[in-house]
């Protein structure tokens, strides 16, 4: 049996395929089988709002690594048509978190709205030979399609192997997308084949509804060089009204930068309101959180000095 050895040209993200005529594929923690050309009717919720992915982008010119987090909340819509909100952040308990793009779903294809034609970013319903344009300039061809399993879920997911359509096959950069995370290195912020000699990535995890269903295996962290959060003896800077320290107890403490005196509202991704806590002070201190995106608001009482609420978002991780 003859075996040919393939090294990732998109990005350097350190997936080796041992490709052969049985096949076996190990790549950062997922072990795959059965190449088949999968076109299945029904394909996963790409958009689902119960999705986290952390993804580390090592950038050309920057000596330290950018940390990422990406995940959907809320819908808008745009002459009649119906877009979910993507937000990223740098911050690991996402306090940071902003809107970045919008995306929409039809069956296995990803759109991002853009000031021009809406751009195809993933197809998943395509076939090994098919063609496809992404980012609205950039043609690839499917050189492969097959089963994935990621350790430590266990679920089955689909993997396609694109590459660049107008360049050899051999020596053409190349990417992993996989149903459900989007690319192997961006997640679900681009295909990364378009991005080569500019940046590298890697996602680090996925997870869903709070529980870990996929971690790098080059990795021992969901999140590199954490950020030092403030102590009780050092407040965040007055230009940062609040800064919430996650205690990774399903318990977090809100620091903020002035003494604050009003109602802490803390609500699920859904607009549930979840908890609420009187404020008299320079922190706050909130537990009984499970596993998911939060989003809380300061509501000042009728004696405070400030007259806009103070709000963010911060997550809470199964560990």
């Amino acid at each position: 049996m003859k075996t040919t050895t393939i090294i990732l040209r998109a990005v350097t993200i350190g997936i080796i395929l041992s490709i052969g005529s049985g096949t076996a594929i190990q790549a950062k923690g997922i072990y795959a089988t059965t190449p088949e050309n999968s076109q299945d009717s029904s394909f996963q919720d790409f958009l689902d709002e119960g999705k986290l992915w952390t993804v580390c982008h090592q950038i050309s010119g920057l000596e330290s690594p950018m940390n990422y987090l990406y995940f959907f909340e809320g819908d808008t819509s745009i002459d009649g048509v119906l877009w979910k909100k993507m937000f990223s952040a740098k911050q690991e308990d996402g306090s940071d978190a902003r809107k970045d793009d919008l995306y929409r779903q039809e069956g296995g294809k990803i759109y991002v709205k853009t000031t021009g034609p809406d751009a195809l970013l993933f197809d998943f319903s395509l076939g090994a030979g098919d063609t496809v344009m992404v980012h609205n300039f950039e043609h690839l061809v499917v050189d492969r399609t097959f089963d994935t399993v990621f350790e430590p879920d266990g679920q089955t997911f689909r993997c396609w192997k694109v590459r660049y359509a107008h360049e050899d096959a051999e020596t053409a950069p190349w990417d992993l997308w996989v149903e459900g995370m989007g690319s192997i290195a961006f997640g679900p912020a681009r295909s990364s084949v378009t991005m080569v000699g500019v940046r590298q990535a890697d996602v680090l995890c996925l997870y869903q509804d709070g529980e870990r269903i996929y971690q790098n295996s080059e990795f021992n962290t969901c999140y590199i060089q954490q950020p030092q959060p403030p102590t009780p003896n050092e407040p965040p800077h007055a230009d940062t009204p609040c800064h919430v320290m996650n205690q990774g107890d399903g318990s977090v403490i809100f620091y903020f930068a002035t003494a604050t005196r009003g109602l802490l509202q803390i609500s699920d991704i859904s607009g549930r309101v979840v908890s609420q806590k009187t404020v008299q002070d320079l922190e706050c201190h909130v537990s009984g959180f499970k596993p998911g995106v939060y989003i809380y608001r300061v509501i000042p009482s009728s004696h405070s000095d400030k007259s806009t609420p103070i709000s963010g978002k911060f997550i809470i991780k199964k560990h």
